[in-house]
């Protein structure tokens, strides 16, 4: 169930939630979804969902989520990416310096940095 908004993004909308892990009546996961209603900001956000694949390829892991998933309208419509409401954003200030072994891996993948 979304509960509220909790900001913006560049690929769009993100919200804040609760699923139903569907173990029993008690677990709820907190989740944040991000929401790009079509064109440019759904390829945004499957590159987000990319960046997260290829930085736990690498094994970095440490204060980032993991997505839970990504979930495209096959009409080109919304695009939902779902994770976790845990760890830091990829622009936390630990992921952009150029130092950190998450902006080297960007960087030699998509030359990001």
């Amino acid at each position: 169930m979304l509960e509220s908004e909790i900001g913006h993004g560049a690929a769009g909308t993100v919200l804040r939630g609760t699923l139903d892990a569907g173990l029993s009546a008690d677990v709820l996961l907190d989740v944040v979804v991000k929401l790009a209603l079509g064109g440019e900001r759904g390829d945004a956000l499957r590159n987000v969902y990319k960046i997260y694949d290829l930085l736990r390829k690498f094994g970095v892991t440490t204060g980032i989520t993991t997505p839970l998933g990504l979930f495209d309208d096959v009409d080109g419509g919304a695009c939902v990416l779902l994770m976790p409401y845990k760890g830091a954003p990829l622009s936390a200030e630990f992921c952009l310096t150029p130092s950190s072994q998450c902006s080297a891996i960007l960087y030699d993948s998509y030359h990001i940095f």
